[in-house]
């Protein structure tokens, strides 16, 4: 992505959610920038909003896409045993 290449560290500011760049592409189902972004920064695939969602949280709510959970999965393992801030486990949220 053009905007990584001279500001990598682009990938990992906030926003007011508290959300990094890879929660965005996980919400809005942008698989090469996903992983572009985790390229540059796999530690975003643990970063939590400030309402406790990971990325991967949000693929499964917004994009439910298979492939795309797991490569999130792949990035950080223990994902699937963190509580978001009501307690939920991102298994409770897959229909």
């Amino acid at each position: 992505m053009l905007l990584l290449e001279p500001f990598p560290e682009g990938s990992k500011v906030r926003n007011k959610k508290g959300q990094i760049p890879l929660h965005e592409a996980s919400k809005y189902y942008v698989p090469e920038l996903a992983i572009l972004l985790l390229k540059t920064y796999a530690e975003g695939a643990r970063v939590m909003d400030i309402i406790g969602q990971l990325p991967l949280l949000n693929a499964i709510l917004y994009c439910g896409s298979s492939g795309f959970l797991e490569m999130l999965f792949k990035a950080y393992p223990h994902s699937a045993k963190v509580q978001d801030s009501v307690g939920d486990l991102p298994l409770l949220h897959i229909t």
